[in-house]
């Protein structure tokens, strides 16, 4: 296992947010809706924004980070969750999911998203690469890095 550090946290590519600058529109959340459902109800999104500091107006931005160890592979009972040696992405298998939640748990961020009806646990797919989230952020608390960019990126969280 190699050693952990700030570089080899994400494998490929992530979307970095800086929450400073989030708004909190949700119009990120209507695109990822729109991408996974063609519906723009925030329910069917895989990215959450919700406010943190009402008196301050800070949002706090929720997705999955496709972390390099992640412990949703290691919680989820059934195997239903594999990473992509290629493109680094962490995917769940539907067909294979129990929604049991143990890797929403034992996620860092909480970024699983319990779907509603299936009751079954998704995440993020990037959007094969060009997620639309980053692409219709506004104020642009969203952008995409690939892992030869990461090492130079300061990461703001809120």
């Amino acid at each position: 296992m190699p050693p952990f550090n700030r570089g080899s946290y994400w494998e490929k590519i992530m979307i970095l947010i800086n929450e400073r600058i989030c708004t909190g529109c949700r119009t990120c959340e209507f695109a990822c809706a729109f991408q996974q459902k063609k519906s723009f109800h925030y329910d069917f999104s895989l990215i959450r924004i919700q406010k943190k500091k009402a008196e301050e107006g800070f949002f706090q931005v929720t997705v999955c980070r496709h972390c390099f160890l992640a412990p949703c592979i290691q919680a989820c009972p059934v195997g239903a969750i594999s990473k992509d040696p290629q493109s680094g992405l962490v995917t769940i298998t539907s067909s294979e999911c129990t929604g049991c939640g143990q890797c929403v748990d034992a996620c860092p961020w909480q970024a699983p998203v319990t779907t509603p009806n299936a009751g079954i646990v998704k995440i993020c797919d990037l959007c094969k690469g060009n997620p639309l989230c980053v692409k219709f952020c506004q104020p642009g608390a969203l952008r995409m890095a690939e892992e030869k960019t990461l090492n130079n990126v300061s990461i703001e969280r809120g």
